[in-house]
């Protein structure tokens, strides 16, 4: 599993250095995709599962850690039902950074940082995270931005 992230991310990494990307960046098109995730992350906080899927491409994935990847909208959706049943803690995000943001035509790689504290279901004192996100986009013929790929892990100071 772990080779197959790092296979994927190299690909990524390959088409965007050869497709020489950030010399198409524009201001609208940060903007475009800064208000993707406003809208993305409204959702997810007000419908749940659904709405967290929703923003992914019909095709699109998410890569957990230490998981297979999680294809398609209807399989996200269920993914993320089932980690949110099972998950032992509360994460309470307190801020996220966008640490790089790259755009050429209609893809876009974007990775951020995810802060706050994750508090245990069964009681205890709240611990800190950190978490790193590697995102890939791409915008649809509406003009529309939408995950394609989503992988992410904890920095070394999380538990």
């Amino acid at each position: 599993m772990k080779l197959f992230r790092i296979t994927v991310l190299a690909a990524i990494v390959s088409l965007f250095t050869l497709a020489g990307i950030g010399n198409a960046q524009t201001t609208d098109e940060k903007e475009a995709i800064n208000s993707f995730y406003r809208d993305w992350s409204q959702a997810t906080f007000k419908e749940g599962p659904e709405g967290y899927a929703r923003f992914f491409a019909q095709d699109g994935a998410v890569l957990p850690p230490d998981e297979v990847p999680v294809v398609g909208r209807a399989a996200i959706k269920e993914w993320m039902k089932r980690t949110l049943a099972e998950a032992t803690y509360v994460t309470r995000p307190e801020g996220v950074t966008q640490d790089d943001l790259k755009v050429t035509g209609n893809l876009a790689v974007a990775r951020s940082t995810l802060r706050g504290k994750r508090t245990p279901k069964s009681g205890g004192e709240s611990f800190p995270f950190e978490t790193k996100y590697l995102d890939v986009l791409r915008k649809t013929s509406d003009g529309r931005w939408e995950f394609v790929y989503r992988m992410w892990n904890n920095n070394l100071r999380s538990r």
